[in-house]
C-alpha cells in the first residue's frame, strides 16, 4: 500500500514504521549541516536574468510535487527543457547533452525540494558529476533552495562551475507556487 503513495508517500511510510519502534530518523542536514551551503551565490555571477526562468521553474516544480516525481527541472526563458524523473538529475542531463539543438541557451538546472517533501531520508543533493554535467550541457549555471539541497564536495562543484563560468545560486525558498 505504501508504494502507491509514490516516492515521498513510501518513505514516510518507512520513517514512520521506525519511528514507532523507537527510532529516532535523522538526516544528513542534521549530521553534516555543512552540505547545505549558505545563501548568495557561491560561483560566478549569473549573466542572466533569473526572473522568467525562476517563475516558470517555480510553476513546474509545484506540478512536480502534485505528481509526486523529480526534484529537478532546466528552464529557460519561461520554458522546461525538460524535467527529472524518477533515474534522477544527472540522467536528466545526460538525456539533455544528447540532444541536438539544446545545448547552449543560457538555460538554468533548478533543483529543490518537493512541497512538503520527507527532507530527513529524501533531500535533494548535488555534487561534482552533477555540475560537470551542467558544463558540458552548457547551461548557464544552477539555481538551488536554501536550507532545501545538499551540495557533495562543495569546493569540487564550485571549481568546475566557476571555471566554466557557470554560477551556483542558493535562493531562499525557490520552491512552489
Amino acid at each position: 500500500a505504501a508504494l502507491a503513495k509514490g516516492d515521498d508517500g513510501t518513505l514516510r511510510e518507512f520513517v514512520a514504521l521506525f519511528e514507532e519502534h523507537g527510532l529516532e530518523v535523522i538526516g544528513a542536514a542534521e549530521i553534516a549541516p555543512d552540505l547545505l551551503p549558505p545563501l548568495g551565490g557561491l560561483a560566478s555571477p549569473p549573466e542572466v536574468s533569473l526572473d522568467r526562468s525562476m517563475k516558470t521553474a517555480r510553476d513546474a516544480l509545484w506540478e512536480m510535487t502534485v505528481e509526486d516525481l523529480g526534484q529537478a527541472l532546466v528552464a529557460w526563458d519561461g520554458a522546461v527543457i525538460c524535467r527529472e524523473d524518477d533515474r534522477g538529475t544527472d540522467a536528466m542531463l545526460e538525456d539533455l547533452i544528447a540532444k541536438p539543438g539544446i545545448l547552449g541557451m543560457g538555460a538554468i538546472l533548478f533543483k529543490a525540494p518537493k512541497s512538503g517533501q520527507e527532507l530527513r531520508v529524501d533531500m535533494p543533493t548535488i555534487g561534482p558529476r552533477t555540475a560537470e554535467l551542467c558544463v558540458k550541457a552548457q547551461l548557464a549555471g544552477i539555481v538551488i533552495e536554501h536550507q532545501g539541497v545538499l551540495v557533495l564536495d562543495r569546493p569540487e562543484v564550485i571549481r568546475n562551475l566557476t571555471e566554466a563560468g557557470l554560477f551556483l545560486e542558493v535562493l531562499d525558498r525557490v520552491g512552489g507556487p
